[in-house]
């Protein structure tokens, strides 16, 4: 089954855009008013959230109603938003991040492999042949080798005590947990295996913010997700999804053929499917 398709026929039932009211918190002064994309909605208002409207990049402190399936259904969004600049600097976005980032080099850099792609620049790159992240979202959707559970485990520990900590994941976190040696925690993956298990992959260019290339990377995406990472002399070595909306077959597959869990760090999330069983899924209820 195709469980890309039949979201996207499902989206067609609900309202390209939503009716967003913005509200000063503490006095419920209106800010104003705006129609946007439903497309440029997080799913969830379940983390530290920032929206980009008439130019001014507002915090959502707090959202009602939280999730998508509402307020697509009701057309209608409140939400009491701060501008940035008027946020607490000591906060965290996230409860966690990676210890290590990957190297950057400067324009034009070429991808990993010539098997990649022929796109070698970039900087020239249309938006939609380009992944880019914030550095801080790095391996924050990571797949890992089973073995390494307990190193997980124990990582995970210290996020779910931070999460527990806060009653409102959208003011951000007082604590942010450093993920250390996970990001090379012995994965290693032939390359023309894992193309073997994605469906009709698309090469694209991957760079980190503020627009810098990275060395060694890929980034593959299939209709179902995008896929990026480090890989060298043919073995992949680090391996994240830059966003999951959704669980299909294409994933389960990669999960069994290479005995990995994907861990969804922020959310204190695991899943995994081992030969023989059943998929399996583990999360934190906040």
């Amino acid at each position: 089954m195709n469980y890309a398709k039949v979201i996207g026929s499902a989206l067609q039932l609900f309202p390209k855009k939503i009716q967003v009211t913005l509200l000063e918190p503490g006095t419920d002064r209106l800010l104003g008013k705006c129609k946007l994309p439903a497309a440029t909605l997080p799913p969830a208002f379940d983390r530290p959230t920032t929206l980009t409207i008439n130019n001014t990049l507002w915090r959502v402190l707090a959202a009602s109603p939280l999730s998508a399936d509402d307020f697509l259904y009701s057309k209608k969004l409140l939400l009491h938003v701060q501008p940035v600049t008027q946020t607490s600097p000591d906060r965290f976005f996230w409860p966690t991040r990676c210890d290590w980032e990957p190297e950057v080099i400067s324009y034009p850099a070429g991808l990993a492999t010539d098997e990649v792609s022929s796109r070698t620049d970039p900087a020239g790159a249309s938006e939609s042949e380009r992944l880019t992240l914030d550095r801080r979202d790095w391996l924050q959707l990571q797949l890992l080798p089973l073995q390494q559970r307990e190193i997980v485990e124990e990582a995970l520990s210290h996020i779910r005590a931070i999460l527990k900590r806060e009653s409102n994941p959208l003011l951000g976190y007082e604590q942010q947990y450093l993920r250390t040696g996970i990001a090379v925690a012995g994965l290693s993956i032939m390359w023309e295996d894992f193309l073997q298990q994605l469906n009709e992959p698309t090469p694209m260019s991957l760079t980190l913010e503020p627009g810098h290339a990275v060395r060694n990377a890929f980034c593959l995406r299939t209709d179902s997700y995008t896929y990026y990472g480090l890989v060298q002399d043919g073995l992949i070595t680090s391996l994240g999804l830059a966003a999951l909306e959704y669980v299909d077959e294409e994933l389960m597959r990669i999960l069994e053929a290479f005995q990995l869990e994907l861990v969804d760090w922020c959310r204190v999330s695991r899943l995994s499917a081992e030969p023989g069983d059943p998929p399996k899924s583990e999360a934190i209820d906040w």
